[in-house]
Parts: structure tokens; C-alpha cells; sequence
């Protein structure tokens, strides 16, 4: 059995925000249609749900940001995270 704790799961999915909803009922999902990304002049960013990182719930997401870049189609996603 499993015996960590915490669980931090990032990466580029390239999976459909419904499919992320198996994770759900143990897991927040940090990136969804309803999470609003804005860039350092406060300009919304358009992001899909395919970078994200899901975390179990014992794990509380104090923020989240995207960074616009011009060196990928991706842009790199991270959380403030704090532990339960």
C-alpha cells in the first residue's frame, strides 16, 4: 500500500477536462474551465485543461499560475500549495 501522505501529480496530460474526473471524489484538480489564469498585466490567458496538476485533498491550493511563454504551444503551470 501507498504509504505517502501527500500526492502531487503534474504533468501534460493531453487528456479532455472530463476526463480528469475520475480523479474528483480524492483529488483536486487544479486547472478546469473555471479556473482564470491572467498574465502580469492582468490580461486573462486562454489555457485548455491539458497541463494540470492534481493534488490529494489534504492538500489545500493557495494559488495557481500559468506563464506565457513563446518558446512552447504549452504554457508551464504551477501551485502554491500548502499541507494539511
Amino acid at each position: 500500500a501507498d504509504e505517502n501522505k501527500y500526492k502531487i501529480l503534474t504533468g501534460d496530460f493531453n487528456a479532455a477536462e472530463n476526463e480528469f474526473s475520475a480523479f474528483l471524489e480524492d483529488y483536486r484538480v487544479v486547472n478546469t474551465s473555471e479556473t482564470k489564469f491572467y498574465d502580469y498585466s492582468y490580461n486573462r490567458i486562454d489555457m485548455s485543461q491539458i497541463d494540470n496538476i492534481i493534488v490529494s485533498k489534504n492538500i489545500t491550493v493557495l494559488n495557481a499560475r500559468a506563464i506565457p511563454t513563446s518558446y512552447s504551444d504549452h504554457y508551464p503551470l504551477f501551485a502554491f500549495l500548502a499541507l494539511k
